[in-house]
Formats: C-alpha cells, sequence, structure tokens
C-alpha cells in the first residue's frame, strides 16, 4: 500500500495506490480476476486479465536492463566521520556518487 497526500498551487490531491505480487504454482493459462473498490459508495473494478505461465527462461546476455548499465557503470560511497558515534553526538555522512564516462547523466549538477 502506497499513500501520497500533496498541495499544489492551493489544491489538495490525495491518491493510495495497492500493489500485488503473484507468484505462480505450477505452469498453464489463468485468469486473474477482476478486482473492485468502493469509494464514497461507488464501486470502482479492473478488468479480468489471462496469463501464461511457462517455465522459466535464461536472462538474455546481449541485452542490458536499466539495472545491468547502472550496477556497472555507477558507485556511490558514503563516507562516514566516526564509525563508532556516542549517543547523540554530531557526525558527518559524504556520498560521493561515481559515474563512468561510458554512461551519460543529464541534469547533473555538483553541490
Amino acid at each position: 500500500q502506497s499513500i501520497s497526500s500533496s498541495w499544489i498551487n492551493g489544491v489538495r490531491s490525495y491518491s493510495k495506490s495497492y500493489s500485488y505480487t503473484l507468484a505462480p504454482t505450477s505452469k498453464g493459462k489463468f485468469t486473474i480476476n477482476q478486482a473492485s473498490i468502493v469509494i464514497a459508495g461507488e464501486t470502482y473494478k479492473s478488468l479480468a486479465k489471462d496469463v501464461e505461465v511457462t517455465a522459466a527462461v535464461d536472462k538474455p546476455s546481449d541485452q542490458m536492463t536499466a539495472d545491468d548499465v547502472a550496477d556497472e557503470n555507477l558507485h556511490l560511497v558514503a563516507e562516514i566521520s566516526k564509525t563508532d558515534p556516542f549517543l547523540n553526538e554530531a557526525i558527518t555522512v559524504i556520498y560521493k556518487l561515481y559515474v563512468s564516462p561510458n554512461i551519460s547523466v543529464s541534469n547533473y549538477q555538483p553541490l
């Protein structure tokens, strides 16, 4: 469940989202039935969805996902001023993002 509320130019917006992860227990063709919710007395329904569960496939090695590119080209390091602070003692954390010249990063501004 995710809830978001914001005020933009004096207008309030609110949203609530539900996410579900389904894990198949067998192969075959299945139908995911519709979901429904009642809001202020009105019922909203999703559409049913037919899916086919097949055997697992190997990840293609020739197609890189965004996660693969990030794993190979971005590196985030957190440097801590003191690893064993006392209770209520202030510490400094410096984050350093290392970016490979092999990728393009837009809207990047060092602080």
